[in-house]
């Protein structure tokens, strides 16, 4: 929205050379492809291990979950 947070959101030492990746190139790197994965995963053995969740909101959690890591995949890699 801003020049100035822009500009400091692209310099971010841990994020902005991933963020121009995306931008330029629509790439996304393999150890955040990794990541996300691992995220993913562990999120899915923690809501359908727990016995309070519904079962309805475990499958459309789930379901999210797997479109969102399906696209992050199917990205190219840098």
């Amino acid at each position: 929205s801003s020049p100035r947070f822009h500009r400091w959101i692209l310099t971010l030492p841990v994020a902005g050379a991933a963020i121009v990746d995306w931008r330029d190139n629509r790439v996304i790197r393999p150890r955040a492809k990794a990541l996300c994965a691992t995220m993913i995963t562990v999120s899915l053995v923690l809501i359908w291990t727990s016995a309070k969740i519904p079962l309805i909101v475990q499958v459309l959690v789930t379901t999210i979950l797997v479109s969102v890591a399906a696209f992050v995949v199917s990205r190219k890699n840098h």
